[in-house]
């Protein structure tokens, strides 16, 4: 197969990204008071001061993804097939489609080198904006149809932060097309996993095929590379493409199966857009139990 095509996102979304990439991520001042906060067991996470070669790199992803968190506190990102939504991408300055695989994608430094892991605790993501959270077991058999789009392989990061949140409500039965009732809660659906790196000299690199540079903007000593899932497109007043969506992503894990209903949307279509009027399935934080 190959590894990416010539078609790009729509340009509109290109813009949007970039901006919300270089200006919503939080400081390093707001890093540090989050880690005077934390109050997770073993060493504080402190991003170091930036410096020539100190810099921080945020991942960030967006879209009906999973993060799959081992015991070392490493990421593994799940895309899953989605009808209307097949084709994942990288955005950076630069910019190209996943194809579809079995096998891992990566980060590369210069030396061909895995980003190097954060040496502490994973910062928890802000509980104003929680991730939902689900426990797995490590005797549990991830993906065992082979059904999932591609993944992305990430080491542990510094920090989850999230950047975004739409409001859901989790159901124990499918709602069918039952809007949201008064247990609304504002899921994340955009996060950044924050890593620090000496250069932003990175590739991505495919399992099948030769690595490809990345162009990463940056603003002083941070910069950014985001992954989604397109085409982007409106959904229907009873957000039903979000719900298919969010059992699409729980077909790849065996965990206890939810469902989710919205709020009713915008009678116009063009207000139901990812300007965020329009709702999106949470993404999933699976940890280890």
């Amino acid at each position: 197969m190959k590894r990416t095509q010539s078609r790009k996102p729509r340009i509109v979304l290109c813009c949007i990204t970039l901006l919300t990439l270089l200006f919503r991520a939080p400081s390093f001042a707001e890093q540090k008071k989050e880690t005077k906060t934390a109050s997770t067991p073993g060493p504080a996470c402190t991003v170091p001061d930036p410096g020539p070669n100190t810099m921080t790199l945020d991942i960030v992803l967006e879209g009906t993804i999973a993060l799959l968190q081992r015991q070392d506190g490493s990421i593994q990102v799940y895309f899953p097939h989605i009808p209307g939504h097949m084709s994942p991408y990288y955005l950076a300055l630069n910019e190209g489609i996943l194809a579809q695989n079995m096998k891992d994608y990566s980060i590369k430094t210069s030396a061909e080198q895995d980003l190097t892991p954060a040496p502490c605790t994973v910062i928890a993501p802000d509980p104003k904006y929680p991730i939902l959270t689900v426990p797995y077991s490590l005797n549990m058999s991830i993906d065992p149809g082979n059904v999932r789009f591609a993944t992305i392989s990430l080491p542990r990061p510094y920090a989850i932060l999230p950047l975004r949140s739409d409001p859901a409500e989790l159901k124990a039965s499918d709602p069918c097309d039952s809007p949201a009732g008064s247990n609304v809660v504002n899921f994340a659906t955009r996060v950044a996993l924050r890593y620090v790196v000496q250069n932003f000299s990175l590739s991505l690199l495919d399992p099948s095929n030769p690595a490809t540079k990345l162009d990463i903007p940056q603003v002083g000593n941070s910069g950014s590379l985001f992954f989604g899932v397109g085409p982007e497109m409106p959904d229907d007043q009873t957000h039903h493409h979000a719900r298919v969506s969010f059992q699409k992503l729980q077909d790849l894990f065996p965990i206890q199966r939810q469902f989710v209903a919205f709020p009713p949307g915008p009678d116009d279509a063009r207000k139901r857009v990812r300007s965020g009027i329009d709702c999106r399935a949470p993404m999933l934080l699976l940890t280890p139990q």
